[in-house]
């Protein structure tokens, strides 16, 4: 029986008629025409489902897998916005709740140790461009941030936001590896102009706020001089990358493999590789850098290509 709660227009029509069946059928004495309405009926839910309608859901779980039909039913439950639901992982007699208890266990360790090897790969970029001289790691984020702008500029494009003051930061940062300066004011007036996901629904919103905080954070490094703010802007370029990965998977939900999947995929792994290529480069010039060296850091720039496959 359903609660009262969860039938006023909260759940698809699918979801509360497999509500009202009850559990799956054991498949030793399963009535065929039952199965086949169960199949039928959670074929027919599109991911993903709403936390209430996996509360229904888990409802259904049956004494064995019903030829197979518990798997689909657990894919469905675990799409939810918010799972792990508490409360629909209570009933620890059933086999099914208890595999999903295991499978939230698992997801979770297996992020822990995901967030470990990210922090691991993180502190030999760091050391890497603790390695660097001060011109030499701005030079790093910039060439980063230039693989970062073409998002940014396919953004104005498409929404006729003001990008300015972005390409005015960006000018004012070349400039500050000849000068070693640049103007705070500049970053703030920078920040202020970046947009605000409230006004925007572009898909390319969150790319642009990215370089926005990359940028931020390069003009920071020539005030303070901090290395952490040259690996902050590495971590937003991988991020953005991230994102326009995950965005391309048929679920909104994290999990290990769909971390792994991009974590490997190619477009990643040419960010990872250029980002080491840049630093090997870097390292091969003079440390004081004249305007030859300016120039070919700007060639270098402009033909390693963007880092999104956008069209700008």
């Amino acid at each position: 029986m359903l609660h009262p709660s969860l039938t006023k227009g909260t759940l698809r029509k699918e979801v509360v008629e497999l509500g009202r069946l009850g559990p799956l059928p054991s498949h030793h004495d399963a009535d065929v025409a039952l199965v086949e309405r169960f199949q039928t009926l959670i074929e027919a839910i599109k991911k993903p489902v709403t936390d209430d309608e996996a509360r229904v859901l888990v409802r259904c779980f049956g004494p064995d897998d019903c030829y197979g039909l518990v798997w689909p039913l657990v894919h469905l439950v675990e799409t939810a916005p918010n799972w792990p639901l508490a409360d629909c992982l209570e009933d620890s007699s059933n086999e099914w709740i208890q595999m999903l208890r295991q499978r939230v266990r698992n997801v979770r360790e297996a992020t822990a140790q995901t967030q470990v090897n990210m922090m691991v790969g993180e502190e030999k970029l760091v050391v890497s461009l603790t390695g660097l001289s001060h011109q030499k790691q701005l030079a790093f984020a910039l060439l980063v941030f230039e693989r970062m702008l073409p998002a940014l500029i396919a953004f104005s494009k498409d929404t006729g936001f003001n990008d300015s003051c972005f390409l005015r930061a960006r000018d004012a940062a070349w400039a500050a590896l000849r000068t070693g300066e640049i103007d705070g004011a500049l970053n703030e007036a920078y920040l202020s102009s970046a947009p605000d996901t409230e006004d925007f629904s572009h898909e390319l919103t969150s790319h642009v706020l990215n370089a926005a905080l990359a940028m931020s954070d390069i003009m920071e490094f020539t005030l303070d001089g901090r290395t952490d703010h040259i690996a902050n802007v590495s971590r937003l370029a991988r991020d953005s990358v991230d994102l326009y990965l995950g965005s391309l998977e048929p679920s909104i939900m994290s999990s290990p493999e769909k971390d792994e999947r991009i974590a490997v995929h190619p477009l990643m792994q040419l960010e990872e590789s250029r980002e080491l290529e840049d630093i090997k480069f870097l390292s091969t010039l003079p440390d004081s850098f004249d305007e030859r060296t300016i120039s070919a850091l700007k060639t270098r720039a402009t033909t390693q290509g963007p880092m999104l496959p956008l069209s700008v």
